[in-house]
């Protein structure tokens, strides 16, 4: 073909076809018996290429359509311009083909749009693969709760994806993308109950327990530490029930989110769980956001964390994680306060929830 090769560019994640560039010496507007030779061999390669890329867009839900359109536009074209039908498996049939007006520069342009559509594809490809992979090893807090599960399969919720309900439960897509499967069913949240089918003992003393009730005083283990009686948990938990802004340089208590513990020494410790929805209204982009827990009022013990948001005006979802402990023997009140940490920014929170875990 004169000085107009067919060989496309880009890249393949799997599968490399056999794609040499077509430079026999002759007229633009015929084919000759080598053209068709070279062509024949190009196609089928690329055939090969096609049948790996679309298993692939098949298992990660991705469309393939563009690509497949360019590959079927090579035969479209040659039969349009008067090629048998079955030209890709009858040729090379020993004649030169034509005249086909500028059949070659045609057949150029369509090998170039196969390579950026192929590259494009496994683009596509490839970041849905490190999606998912870095959807598998995180919780998403997500808006719909268990009994309104999104169907699947789904671009959205890929294979491994975590999902913690808007009612408390975790769970997460099959390793086929095609179902739910409940990681922890609580109505009591993150930290709930086990229930007997979600445990499988290796090894237990005691004569390996089958039936009855378990009953000690104290349980060892192998670093020297130890559980008993007094080593419990109990989770309080509270959810936000209005909006709230903050004014600049100041700190604003969040409506409802509050909840009443009671500690039965010093060493008592109080994880605190939550996650704010809202956006930044002023001031510098992606800023930070003190969280404050307060007990009893805002001179009483306190800590903080800090979550950062995002371009201003975005709503956004975000985690926070507190930890109180030193409090009195007795009842207290633990609040969740918000302030900017910039004097020129100010944030809103449209909703919020949190959990409190006491270990005693």
């Amino acid at each position: 073909m004169p000085n107009s090769p067919w060989t496309e560019t880009g890249s393949s994640i799997s599968l490399v076809p056999a794609t040499n560039s077509i430079n026999t010496p002759g007229d633009a507007n015929n084919l000759t018996n080598s053209d068709k030779i070279a062509l024949m061999a190009q196609y089928t390669a690329e055939l090969a290429m096609k049948t790996s890329l679309d298993t692939l867009a098949s298992t990660w839900i991705v469309s393939a359509t563009a690509y497949n359109n360019a590959v079927a536009a090579i035969s479209t074209a040659l039969i349009a311009a008067g090629a048998p039908s079955n030209w890709a498996t009858t040729w090379p049939d020993g004649t030169t083909s034509g005249p086909w007006t500028g059949i070659q520069t045609s057949l150029s342009g369509l090998w170039a749009t196969i390579a950026t559509q192929r590259t494009t594809l496994q683009s596509t490809i490839s970041a849905t693969q490190a999606a998912v992979s870095a959807a598998s090893v995180q919780p998403h807090i997500v808006a719909w709760a268990y009994a309104s599960k999104p169907t699947l399969p789904s671009s959205t919720y890929p294979s491994g994806y975590y999902a913690i309900t808007s009612d408390y439960r975790t769970v997460q897509v099959n390793s086929a993308g095609t179902a739910w499967v409940d990681i922890l069913i609580s109505a009591n949240g993150l930290f709930g109950t086990l229930d007997a089918g979600s445990i499988n003992v290796i090894n237990l003393n005691a004569s390996n327990i089958t039936t009855g009730t378990l009953s000690a005083s104290k349980v060892l283990f192998a670093d020297g530490t130890a559980l008993t009686t007094a080593s419990r948990i109990i989770i309080y938990s509270a959810g936000q029930t209005s909006s709230v802004t903050n004014p600049v340089n100041s700190v604003v208590a969040v409506p409802g989110l509050s909840v009443s513990v009671t500690a039965a020494s010093g060493s008592d410790v109080f994880n605190i769980i939550g996650y704010s929805t809202g956006k930044q209204t002023a001031g510098t982009a992606q800023d930070l956001l003190d969280v404050y827990a307060y007990v009893d009022n805002l001179t009483g013990i306190q800590t903080f964390g800090v979550i950062s948001y995002g371009a201003l005006n975005v709503v956004a979802s975000n985690l926070f994680f507190l930890t109180l402990t030193g409090l009195s023997a007795g009842t207290h009140t633990i609040m969740i306060y918000l302030r900017p940490n910039n004097s020129t920014d100010t944030f809103t929170w449209t909703a919020s929830a949190i959990q409190c875990q006491r270990i005693f």
